[in-house]
């Protein structure tokens, strides 16, 4: 007789072992999945919510704050962002003003041929619809404001 070896070796596991093992494994999830979620939760909702500013609101703490986390150069850069546009609506002004005084001194029509970003931005001139996924999206007929949709 051949000594046993990894290949022929008895296997300690036998069918009815695998049988039990693979019976109680799937009982053992399926006492998982048996949990129903509580018909209702209670939430309380708070009255109104706040959080405290790091700054209390003044530029001047805010760039104090600044200066503790330990970085001089964030802190030149905060700088530097508060004086140009201190305030959101400040800088969506500045981000926005330059176009508007193109628009103003040029008129639509050679504004959007030397400002090409702005085009994208265009629905309809003179009751054309010069933007192709508005013209699809509405079932309108399209007509770029480059072959006379601006007419």
């Amino acid at each position: 007789m051949t000594p046993p070896t990894p290949h022929n070796a008895p296997n300690p596991l036998t069918l009815a072992s695998k049988r039990v093992m693979a019976l109680t494994a799937a009982l053992a999830l399926s006492a998982c999945g048996s949990l129903m979620p509580p018909p209702q939760v209670a939430m309380e909702v708070a009255p109104q919510w706040h959080a405290p500013l790091p700054h209390q609101g003044a530029v001047t703490s805010l760039t104090d704050w600044w200066q503790q986390q330990g970085d001089p150069v964030l802190v030149d850069l905060i700088g530097a962002a508060q004086q140009a546009s201190p305030s959101v609506s400040q800088a969506l002004t500045n981000a926005t003003l330059p176009y508007a005084v193109k628009l103003a001194t040029l008129g639509l029509d050679e504004a959007l041929r030397k400002m090409p970003e702005l085009q994208p931005g265009v629905n309809v001139i003179a009751g054309n619809v010069v933007h192709q996924a508005v013209a699809d999206a509405h079932g309108l007929p399209f007509r770029p404001w480059e072959e006379g949709g601006g007419e």
